[in-house]
């Protein structure tokens, strides 16, 4: 494997890859996304410790291919994420990709195939091209299964999801002969996975991506809680009563948990940004945000998925 890049240099090949794509294919953003510097660590992602240790030991062979020599193996360079919603895939992605010091190429499936349809596997040819001597790269296929979804064939050709759904599968293929890429792939659905995808070879490696216990639950809202004092600069919240705040968010998702904490801080500000001197976040707050949360899940869960229709 070629000597790694650095970081700048990978940086600055990134920004005229993103220049000269848009000039071709109009604006990137919400759709692909080229970072050379990601985050988080794996140790600021709470739960998940399977998952996390899988990502790990991906990440170290990955960088270290001598590693793998020295064990006479050769470990997965094509990994499934599956599970729930909000469980956490695009940040172990992103961690991989720090723990592998690569750069991250995120690309929404769907967006992609909604925006560039049958232009969508010559965008990523090109994309591909570009990255070459960018060294080490976590390939992140998000919402894999967008190219077989129903929802996503009323809005998109047969043509354009099977000439991408080729494409990958060739450059899954090929990857034993471009040792610069690792390909990371997330669904919510495994059962919408074609199944081509998961022969060996392919995505051969799969990691769920489970909902947090209690105890998991508590890890995630301290990391939020510390997130957030460490940019105010000061505390924001009471000490947590977490028995009766654990029952009240049972089955909630790490994304879930986040959003119950912004929504507590945003209504703190709301308050003072009128006049008013509000107390710090307590657990009756967090209580109230989530019972709150759920119910507009529910809403959006059922609008995303045609129910009002």
């Amino acid at each position: 494997m070629a000597e790694q890049t650095s970081v700048e240099g990978v940086e600055h090949q990134l920004r005229g890859l993103r220049t000269r794509l848009e000039e071709k294919y109009g604006p990137l953003r919400g759709r692909i996304e080229l970072e050379a510097r990601v985050s988080p660590n794996l140790h600021e992602i709470g739960g998940l410790e399977k998952a996390k240790l899988e990502i790990e030991g991906l990440g170290h062979a990955f960088r270290d291919p001598a590693l793998q020599k020295r064990w006479g193996t050769k470990t997965s360079r094509a990994i499934l994420l599956y599970g729930p919603p909000g469980t956490g895939k695009s940040l172990l992605a992103s961690a991989l990709a720090l723990r592998a010091e690569a750069a991250l190429v995120l690309l929404r499936m769907a967006c992609m195939l909604l925006r560039w349809q049958d232009q969508s596997p010559v965008l990523l040819r090109d994309l591909l091209n570009g990255l070459e001597g960018a060294g080490r790269v976590v390939l992140f296929l998000d919402e894999l299964d967008a190219l077989h979804q129903e929802r996503l064939r009323l809005v998109t050709s047969d043509a354009a999801r099977g000439m991408m759904f080729a494409f990958l599968l060739v450059f899954l293929d090929d990857l034993e002969y471009r040792e610069e890429y690792l390909v990371v792939a997330s669904t919510n659905r495994p059962d919408s996975i074609h199944p081509d995808f998961v022969r060996p070879g392919r995505f051969d490696r799969l990691i769920e991506m489970t909902l947090p216990s209690p105890e998991e639950q508590r890890v995630i809202l301290e990391i939020h809680k510390a997130r957030a004092e460490a940019i105010a600069g000061r505390p924001l919240f009471q000490a947590l009563d977490y028995p009766p705040l654990l029952k009240r968010i049972e089955g909630m998702s790490g994304a879930d948990l986040a959003e119950v904490i912004r929504r507590a801080l945003e209504d703190k500000m709301r308050l003072e940004a009128r006049g008013d001197r509000p107390d710090l976040v307590s657990t009756e707050d967090l209580v109230r945000e989530a019972e709150v949360f759920r119910r507009i899940k529910v809403v959006g869960e059922r609008i995303r998925t045609g129910q009002y229709l």
